[in-house]
């Protein structure tokens, strides 16, 4: 995660460096490998992984701008000069929104009914690295709550409050680092969760953890390997 974290913010700035020009240099040959990023009002903004809205309603009506081009689609020249509006994924005319608490050269939403929260956040490439956070880096006494996701679904179908809480934070943390671990399963994937913590501010935070039926591992950062008793938990 932290190799990605990184990479995401290196070409995001590579993004920013670039001049504004003209559509004429779209069309190469070469197969690029976009990350999630918009441009709008001259600033790079980065698509955040780990960080989800903790309630919609702090999202306003207010809109700071749309997407006009994506580039995904199309562009295959890797000298293509980044414009206002150009996004990777985004659809054309994605309009995108203010969130309270946060300045428009901050931190933007676009509505996503497939993320957790419906939206998609996106905070300008600086800021990104003051909200974006690795799990270790939350302070386990401003955790209000946990909310379990099975695979991509966008609605919890649990919640940690209280001693499951804790109990569910003491066996994640107790977990042993590997640096690699084959899953066991080998005729299915292994069951995947999203693990959402809150801390009662705008912003929640989300890691994936795995079962694939020999072992259960949590990857925030790298691979922990989990005590069994944390399936108990895991159960609606």
């Amino acid at each position: 995660m932290k190799i990605r974290y990184i990479a995401i913010i290196a070409v995001c700035l590579l993004l920013s460096a670039c001049t504004q020009g003209g559509r004429d240099n779209i069309h190469g040959n070469a197969e690029i490998d976009w990350v999630d990023f918009l441009m709008l009002d001259g600033r790079s903004y980065t698509g955040l992984y780990e960080t989800v809205i903790a309630d919609p309603e702090t999202v306003t009506d207010k809109k700071a701008g749309r997407t006009t081009f994506k580039v995904a689609d199309v562009v295959t020249n890797p000298g293509y000069k980044i414009q206002n509006g150009d996004a990777a994924f985004l659809p054309i005319g994605t309009e995108l929104y203010q969130v309270k608490g946060f300045k428009k050269d901050e931190l933007i939403a676009a509505r996503d009914s497939e993320r957790i929260g419906g939206f998609r956040l996106y905070a300008e490439i600086e800021f990104a690295k003051t909200v974006q956070r690795h799990y270790t880096e939350i302070p386990r006494e401003t955790i209000t709550h946990i909310e379990l996701y099975k695979g991509q679904e966008t609605k919890p179908y649990k919640t940690l409050q209280d001693l499951k809480k804790s109990q569910f934070i003491q066996l994640l943390d107790g977990g042993r680092d590997v640096e690699n671990y084959m899953p066991q399963s080998r005729d299915q994937d292994p069951a995947q969760y999203r693990v959402v913590f809150y801390s009662g501010g705008s912003l929640a935070y989300s890691y994936s953890l795995f079962d694939d039926g020999v072992q259960a591992y949590f990857s925030p950062d790298s691979i922990r390997l989990l005590d069994p008793a944390i399936r108990a938990l895991l159960q609606p």
